[in-house]
């Protein structure tokens, strides 16, 4: 339910975002006219003049409405895409300003260096690839010039129209401009094939100097293009960082804290959040490229940018559902590579390709769209940012693992013996789920008093005789962390395969200060015990090492840095990483200590529960 709230608002906020930015466009896109560079060229006084809202273009005009044929003198100037390159203005007497059909004036620099006006009649065929030659047009042209400008690169051109008001009303006129690159023999080239080239046409009122264009496809475009950021280009490279981050509840019933687990799976709510939507908001966006795709001829142009927006959409769909397939490890295949790590490699390698096409298709967007010149800036800005965020805690992630360390890295085990049950409730209640004992016997009295979520660990000297007895009254328990023998080690292999449990954690003690009170294998012992209990017990799984220190703690480091050893000895012949197998050191009286030499295992007692009372013929635990 959180996910589903969390996605809702994330997709909120895009809406929001997406109608704050279009609020201001209106039915038509209308500009005012406005002062002129181009008119520089004519001395006398023109009249009106805007500034068109593609390639820089000017247009500049006057009329005479006079009988039967409207006069209008004009002036346009614009920029060539390069030197020798062309301009063109016309008017289409049909229903929209298009190309097709339109009848213009192209100005050029002529072979004796003049510059050069020629009427066109813009057909179908220019639009497949004929050549554009120069025609005679139904519009009656005079005293038609041009002049380049060598400080600025632009050309501009004048001429007197002769409008029929029937074709041509100068209240809605439909004019295109264009601009070009190359004329071979009078034959200007094909313009570039950008969005402002495609944009270059308007409705024009002559008598009020505003322009006018449909808002439908521009708010389209922008549409696609901010919902497209905030989807594949932000929220989810956010949700990513979240994943990688975060530290996620892998294992079903690990035995830990609920307050550690709940936060976990909180953080992954977040990330599976993100994810959602990013997906909602960017599949919206990609229904609106393809509604462009289909209601414009000129999207066709942009494959490169259509095809990667296709190839996205379809992995983030294949994300989405595999997240609904993502397979649960089992405790028998923790440690190999099952299918929940490579589903685990899939998921990642799609994921990160997913990113980088998006960034990728972005800012090939930008590059078509080409919105606001901050826009894109502050995309890159906000990538950088996130960026930033995501190599601090690569950093710190790595620092982490160079330590053997995370956040939730070490368990704490509470024990509570000699302690009541009410005492054990009242810390399970406040949510804490994993709980040792020393003696078997009080294990199995109090195990069914208590819930059957706890995580029990067995740290005490466990003798042959009550080895099925213990597993057969506790089957929550999570975790034997006294094996000091390989008697009792294939005692617990037979003990397990009798009862059909499933095959159960075991530590190896490791007797590190030398007591003979204490229990616990010689160090010089450690790694034959614990390839006994790997590869000669299949119904345990061997998880680390377990050691207790001497009782006034004043060898605690030579100790904890023995076991350490010890680790390194059996993870060193074993050929496993070091990280592997835990080390189980430390106690209310050193935990401190044992956690700072990398222990991932406390036994805490005396510290939650209060001082008590031990009996005099046993060795404290703890």
């Amino acid at each position: 339910m959180a996910s589903i709230a969390m996605t809702s608002s994330f997709s909120l906020v895009a809406i929001s975002i997406l109608a704050l930015l279009l609020c201001n466009v209106k039915a038509t896109v209308e500009t005012q006219g406005s002062e002129c560079d181009a008119m520089s060229f004519i001395d006398e006084d023109i009249g009106n003049c805007r500034r068109l809202r593609t390639l820089g273009a000017e247009l500049g005009w006057r009329y005479n409405m006079s009988v039967p044929n409207v006069t209008v003198d004009i002036v346009f100037g614009a920029k060539p895409e390069e030197e020798g390159g062309w301009i063109a203005w016309g008017l289409n007497p049909g229903k929209r300003p298009q190309m097709v059909g339109t009848r213009a004036l192209i100005a050029f620099m002529g072979a004796n260096g003049t510059v050069e006006v020629l009427t066109y009649n813009v057909t179908a065929d220019a639009k497949h690839g004929c050549k554009l030659r120069p025609s005679a047009i139904e519009i009656k042209v005079e005293n038609a010039r041009a002049n380049y400008s060598a400080k600025t690169g632009a050309i501009t051109m004048s001429a007197r129209l002769s409008l029929d008001p029937s074709s041509y009303n100068i209240t809605n006129l439909k004019h295109v401009w264009q601009v070009g690159s190359c004329v071979i023999d009078r034959v200007p080239l094909m313009h570039a094939l950008r969005l402002k080239s495609f944009d270059s046409f308007e409705k024009i009122d002559l008598t009020s100097a505003r322009g006018f264009m449909h808002r439908g496809l521009t708010m389209q475009r922008y549409a696609h293009g901010i919902l497209s950021v905030i989807g594949w280009g932000i929220l989810l490279p956010m949700g990513v960082i979240f994943k990688r981050y975060s530290k996620v509840c892998e294992s079903e019933g690990s035995c830990g804290s609920a307050a550690v687990i709940k936060r976990q799976r909180m953080w992954f709510m977040v990330h599976v959040a993100f994810q959602m939507s990013a997906y909602t908001v960017g599949a919206t966006a990609w229904g609106i490229g393809i509604a462009l795709m289909s209601n414009s001829r000129h999207f066709k142009t942009f494959k490169g940018h259509r095809n990667i927006g296709i190839i996205i959409f379809c992995l983030a769909t294949l994300q989405m559902t595999a997240l609904c397939l993502k397979p649960v490890t089992k405790e028998k295949d923790k440690g190999k590579f099952d299918s929940r790590r490579k589903w685990n490699v899939y998921h990642h390698l799609v994921g990160y390709t997913l990113i980088i096409l998006a960034i990728v298709n972005i800012l090939k967007g930008f590059a078509i769209l080409q919105p606001p010149y901050a826009w894109k800036w502050i995309y890159v800005a906000v990538l950088a940012t996130l960026a930033c965020v995501a190599l601090g805690l690569e950093i710190a992630s790595w620092a982490a693992d160079r330590s053997g360390r995370t956040a939730d890295g070490v368990r704490v085990v509470a024990v509570g013996k000699t302690k009541p049950t009410t005492l054990i409730r009242s810390l399970y209640d406040a949510g804490h789920r994993c709980f040792g004992e020393n003696y078997a016997q009080e294990l199995v009295d109090k195990a069914p008093q208590l819930p059957s979520d706890i995580g029990w660990h067995f740290i005490g000297h466990l003798q042959s005789n009550k080895v099925k007895s213990l597993l057969a009254a506790v089957p929550n328990l999570d975790m034997i962390e006294s094996v000091d023998s390989e008697k009792i080690a294939s005692h617990l292999n037979r003990a397990v395969a009798s009862l059909g449990r499933n095959p159960l954690k075991v530590l190896v003690q490791v007797n590190t200060s030398g007591e003979e009170s204490k229990s616990g294998v010689e160090p010089a012992r450690c790694l034959e015990l614990a390839k006994h209990v790997k590869f000669s017990c299949p119904n345990l799984i061997f998880s680390g090492l377990m050691t207790i220190g001497m009782p006034d703690y004043t060898s605690t480091p030579e100790n904890f840095r023995a076991l350490w050893n010890c680790r390194a000895d059996v993870c060193s012949a074993l050929v496993v990483p070091e990280k592997q197998y835990e080390l189980s050191m430390g106690m209310s009286g050193d935990f401190e200590k044992a956690i700072e030499m990398g222990s991932t295992n406390v036994r805490i007692g005396s510290t939650i529960f209060g001082p008590r009372e031990y009996p005099k013929k046993n060795q404290p635990i703890d």
